[in-house]
C-alpha cells in the first residue's frame, strides 16, 4: 500500500496583493509507521522539557525555532519517506488555468490549475510505485467545501488520466482522505517540507529566500519541478 500526504503553500490571488508562488508538495511512503513514531516521540520529549507547540501540533509557520530545529532533525533522521513538490511561479501562470470567463462576468475557479499541478506531481511518484495497487491520498481537510469540491474535481482528473498513461487504470484504487493536520503527523511533516522549499524561493523581495531549511531535507527530495520557468510572465500592477 502507498501512502500520500499532500500540503500546499501560498495563496490564489493572482496579484502583486497574493504570495510569488504556489508550491504544492507531496511526502509519499510505504511505510509511515517509523515518520509517525518518531514524531510522536518527539512530541513527548518536547512536553517533558516544557517547550510548547505553538498550535498544538507540528506547523513549521507558527513553532518556535527551537521546535522547528528538532522536528527537522527528525525529518533528517527519518527513512522510508520521499518528498516530490511542484513550484508554480504565479506571475507566469497562463490566466485560463485559474480564470473562467463568462459573458456576464469573471469567475476564478481552480479546478484546472489543480489538475495540471497534480498530474506533473503525481506522474513521478506513481511511476515509481508501480507496484502498489492501493494508494490512500491524505489532504489537510478543507474549511470551504467550494475549495474542496474543486479539489476533488481537479486531482481526480489528474490522477486519472496518470493511471491511464502508465496503464494501471484497472489495477490501482485510490481514496482521498481529509484530515485535520492535528490528526496526522503524515501531513505536519509535509507541511513543514513545504515551508522549508518555500523558503528557499523567498516571497517577493521582502521575504528573501532562505536555503537553511532546505538543505535539512534535501536529500529527500525526488522531483522538484518549477513548472513555469520558461515562461515570460507579466507584471501585476
Amino acid at each position: 500500500m502507498l501512502f500520500i500526504y499532500l500540503d500546499e503553500s501560498g495563496n490564489y490571488t493572482f496579484s502583486k496583493n497574493g504570495s510569488e508562488y504556489l508550491i504544492y508538495t507531496a511526502l509519499s511512503t510505504s511505510n509511515p509507521y517509523e515518520l509517525q513514531s518518531n514524531f510522536c516521540s518527539l512530541e513527548q520529549e518536547l512536553i517533558n522539557k516544557k517547550i510548547s507547540i505553538e498550535s498544538g501540533y507540528f506547523h513549521a509557520t507558527e513553532d518556535k525555532q527551537a521546535v522547528r530545529n528538532e522536528v527537522f532533525t527528525v525529518l533528517k533522521n527519518t527513512a522510508n519517506y520521499e518528498i516530490d513538490c511542484v513550484i508554480v511561479e504565479k506571475c507566469k501562470a497562463n490566466p485560463s488555468l485559474y480564470i473562467k470567463r463568462t459573458t456576464k462576468k469573471t469567475i476564478h475557479v481552480k479546478t484546472r490549475i489543480y489538475k495540471k499541478i497534480y498530474r506533473n506531481l503525481l506522474q513521478y511518484i506513481l511511476a515509481r510505485y508501480k507496484d502498489k495497487q492501493k494508494i490512500i491520498i491524505y489532504v489537510d481537510e478543507a474549511p470551504d467545501s467550494r475549495k474542496r469540491h474543486e479539489f476533488e474535481k481537479g486531482f481526480k482528473e489528474a490522477i486519472k488520466e496518470i493511471l491511464i498513461k502508465l496503464k494501471l487504470q484497472d489495477s490501482v484504487r485510490y481514496h482521498i482522505q481529509f484530515l485535520n493536520s492535528l490528526f496526522s503527523y503524515g501531513l505536519q511533516a509535509t507541511d513543514y517540507c513545504c515551508w522549508a522549499i518555500k523558503k528557499k524561493k523567498g516571497d517577493w523581495a521582502k521575504n528573501p529566500p532562505d536555503e537553511r531549511p532546505f538543505k535539512e531535507i534535501e536529500k529527500k527530495i525526488s522531483s522538484e519541478s518549477d513548472i513555469f520557468s520558461y515562461g515570460d510572465g507579466h507584471k501585476y500592477y
